[in-house]
């Protein structure tokens, strides 16, 4: 799985954003930093609560982050007006849903939810283009169906043919997959991951799937509000490495804290060119019998 360029898309660099609720604020985003190549197919995993859902709606526009920026093809979207705002929504970006429902109009047939949106933009060939698209997803014989009248994997065929209606540069997807079976989720998966390679389309994917490091070029787990690691799927190998965000913030997994037994404080020096991070006891300088962790630094300009 190769990308199509070695350029940024989209940019976010220490997002930040706060719900308030009352008097109470919840801090959904921590200082995140993410960068989605041109032509790249991104996988996003993350506990309920870890900030997923929360990116998805800054990168679509539809929360202005706290803190930080997102930069779109070079421009800061927190600087768009509510009309570059929507013209971005319409004619640059695609987004599918996890639930069925939310993607398509009831009363509509599958080729005239695929054509609405290129009518809203005034579209001369919104039939013949929505026909080639029901195609591409395999339901060409579906194409007069009404979504009752489809299974759950045809609706989100639809609803991917929906999102490239107007043949967008972007592809948020949000659990996609989450109410379709183990067979079908691998289908729309495979399908998603053709029309990446095909049309060069770059694709931000939330999933809770195991098998989503098969499909993607990378997936990256979010946790409390910032990227903790990227793993990497090969026929021959996975690899998983930790990031070190835009302001030298490394993230321990709750497994590390766990084993080497770290509450709040660590002690961390370089040795042989690795980073050495050993519980601190602020009682005993002495560190020699703490727990050790050997963790490389990724070299400049590799993730």
């Amino acid at each position: 799985m190769s990308l199509t360029n070695h350029h940024p898309i989209i940019e976010c660099t220490q997002l930040v954003h706060v719900y308030r609720v009352g008097a109470s604020e919840v801090i959904a985003l921590q200082g995140l930093d993410l960068r989605l190549e041109q032509g790249e197919m991104l996988g996003i995993v993350g506990s309920s609560g870890s900030g997923k859902s929360t990116l998805l709606k800054v990168l679509s526009g539809l929360l202005t982050p706290t803190g930080g920026r997102v930069v779109l093809e070079g421009d800061n979207l927190s600087s768009y007006s509510a009309k570059q705002l929507d013209n971005y929504r319409r004619s640059k970006l695609g987004f599918v849903w996890q639930e069925t429902g939310r993607n398509l109009l009831p009363y509509l047939s599958a080729v005239d939810n695929v054509a609405l949106p290129m009518k809203l933009l005034g579209s001369g060939n919104a039939s013949s283009r929505a026909a080639e698209l029901l195609m591409m997803v395999g339901l060409k014989d579906r194409a007069s169906h009404r979504p009752s009248e489809m299974s759950g994997g045809e609706q989100q065929r639809v609803a991917l043919a929906v999102a490239l209606a107007n043949e967008p540069t972007i592809l948020l997807a949000d659990e996609p997959t989450g109410e379709l079976d183990t067979a079908t989720t691998r289908a729309m998966f495979a399908l998603m991951r053709q029309i990446g390679e095909s049309s060069g389309l770059s694709q931000v994917i939330v999933s809770h799937d195991p098998e989503l490091a098969r499909y993607v070029d990378r997936v990256v787990r979010i946790q409390d509000g910032r990227v903790a690691t990227e793993h990497r799927h090969s026929e021959h190998d996975d690899d998983v490495v930790m990031m070190v965000d835009s302001i030298g913030r490394l993230q321990l997994s709750p497994e590390h804290l766990e084993e080497l037994g770290i509450t709040d404080r660590v002690r961390a020096e370089v040795i042989d060119g690795a980073i050495q991070i050993r519980r601190a006891n602020p009682l005993d300088k002495n560190t020699n019998n703490n727990a050790d962790a050997d963790a490389e630094r990724p070299e400049a300009g590799q993730p």
